[in-house]
């Protein structure tokens, strides 16, 4: 028999049909079909079902009692129920039956992905950035490859910051960026889909895949993804479109055909089985179309003793791409942007006299997870950037800081941030450091009178020469010395 078992022990209820879905872009998942109605199906399990449904997680699996059975894929979580009444395939009357789905890409994560997280990363390219993430996302052996290729331009001091999304918005952005900042590649846009491959542990997990077929002809996979033709077989095609996908040149208004082609009559075998139902998709079918959603459904036959087979392949045309689908159900404010431009403050932690890097800890982010490298603005980096105007805001002083929102960018200090009234009121200037200057040349157009109340001493360690177009006048302690036509020529005065 066809059965639906309990992880939290409740009765295996007998099923007349299971069905494994995946699809580019959504979660892997069951879907259980039960014959019977609340009387039929007994007052105690209902109640029981519902007891387990309103007191915590209810994990499912189905299983097969018959010729090679056992389990017949990973547990998942049930995620809608509903009572139903109409025609079911292989019936002829209208039936009343319990409609069961259950997800399977469930990530077990140390913290709830979709909690906004305030935190900085520093790594050297897209791989590693997506790899602290792996709890939630794998990428496949092709991505990998090419993210590791991706470096940031500010290489160690590459600083990212994730300010208030959560990490499945945060790698979402990510993956919408990774091929942006690639240029024009094969591998654009990246997708999501439940993968199933327990070898190469994705089962349970979201795989990071290429959503067109273009990357896996370029990486050589396509024939490592096709499908053999089934020896025994009914193959029915089915037309219909595709809403809300990629826009491409060939379809812009992301609307696209699709062809799928219902293969039935397959007998159940738990080998073949096995295999199929761990492959991650995309995969290619025997006349090399791109499938992008399978939906495979082992049913009873009358006898009940022998299981059947029926896969439901959809295809896209070539050029079609399936992107990262749009969360109808954002955890944060916004949905996952290509940018998500941040300003803070920070207080200065390492100083550095010559720039042009300097570290500061962000207010209000994770310990462990809030120095950033802040790279040193100025209104002014003279002729070949290493002159103009130079300052650096001093150790444990508050700033202001910035970042695009952009991978390849660096994050910029802003300002200081004034935290008590001015020593001097505006405007005011007070350096209160030794500070090092060099003119060129300086032309002031007009200066008024200049009056300094401290005492005040000049060093001149070159020959000096002082020019004035009228009188010259210098005055000191009672003395004064009047400069004033003719020629005054001084030597060694004691």
């Amino acid at each position: 028999m066809l059965m639906l078992n309990f992880a939290d022990g409740q009765e295996p209820i007998p099923a007349v049909s299971v069905t494994l879905r995946r699809a580019l872009g959504a979660p892997a998942a069951w879907r259980t079909i039960v014959l019977g109605h609340q009387d039929t199906l007994g007052g105690t399990r209902v109640a029981s079902l519902a007891n387990g449904l309103t007191h915590g997680l209810v994990d499912v699996w189905p299983s097969w009692e018959g010729d090679g059975g056992g389990e017949l894929g990973p547990h998942g979580r049930i995620v809608g129920i509903d009572w139903r009444r109409g025609r079911l395939s292989g019936f002829a009357d209208e039936l009343d039956y319990l409609d069961i789905v259950a997800d399977i890409t469930l990530p077990k994560t140390d913290k709830d992905p979709f909690s906004p997280r305030w935190r900085v990363h520093r790594v050297p390219n897209v791989k590693a950035l997506l790899d602290l993430f792996a709890d939630l996302v794998t990428p496949t052996q092709g991505v990998k490859n090419v993210l590791e290729r991706i470096q940031f331009p500010d290489a160690d001091k590459a600083t990212i910051i994730q300010a208030g999304e959560s990490d499945w918005t945060f790698v979402q952005m990510i993956l919408r960026q990774a091929a942006a900042m690639a240029g024009h590649v094969s591998w654009n846009p990246l997708t999501l889909v439940g993968g199933m491959q327990k070898d190469d542990d994705t089962a349970g997990k979201w795989v990071v895949t290429p959503g067109g077929r273009a990357a896996y002809d370029e990486w050589g996979d396509t024939q490592g993804r096709k499908l053999r033709q089934p020896n025994q077989r009914e193959e029915r095609i089915h037309f219909g479109s595709v809403d809300g996908a990629g826009r491409v040149p060939e379809f812009p208004a992301g609307r696209y055909p699709s062809v799928s082609r219902s293969v039935h009559g397959l007998r159940f075998d738990a080998d073949d089985w096995k295999l199929w139902s761990q492959r991650d998709l995309p995969v290619f079918d025997w006349h090399d179309a791109f499938i992008v959603r399978v939906e495979d459904t082992l049913y009873r036959s009358g006898q009940l003793q022998e299981l059947l087979w029926q896969s439901d392949l959809w295809m896209l045309p070539p050029g079609c791409a399936m992107p990262l689908a749009t969360d109808p159900n954002p955890p944060e404010r916004n949905l996952a942007a290509m940018l998500r431009p941040w300003l803070g403050r920070a207080v200065v932690q390492t100083y550095s006299a010559a720039g042009p890097w300097i570290e500061a800890k962000l207010h209000g982010f994770e310990n462990g997870a809030d120095v950033a490298h802040v790279r040193l603005t100025t209104p002014y980096s003279g002729l070949d950037g290493k002159t103009g105007l130079h300052t650096v805001p001093e150790d444990q002083s508050e700033i202001v800081i910035g970042w695009s929102g952009r991978l390849s960018e660096s994050v910029l200090l802003l300002e200081n941030v004034r935290l008590e009234a001015a020593k001097f009121v505006s405007p005011s200037l007070w350096l209160d450091k030794d500070w090092k200057g060099r003119f060129e040349k300086l032309e002031i157009s007009e200066i008024g009178r200049v009056k300094v109340d401290s005492e005040y001493a000049m060093e001149l360690a070159k020959r000096t020469s002082l020019q004035a177009q009228g009188d010259m006048q210098l005055k000191g302690d009672g003395a004064e010395v009047r400069l004033k036509g003719g020629v005054v020529r001084t030597g060694r005065a004691v």
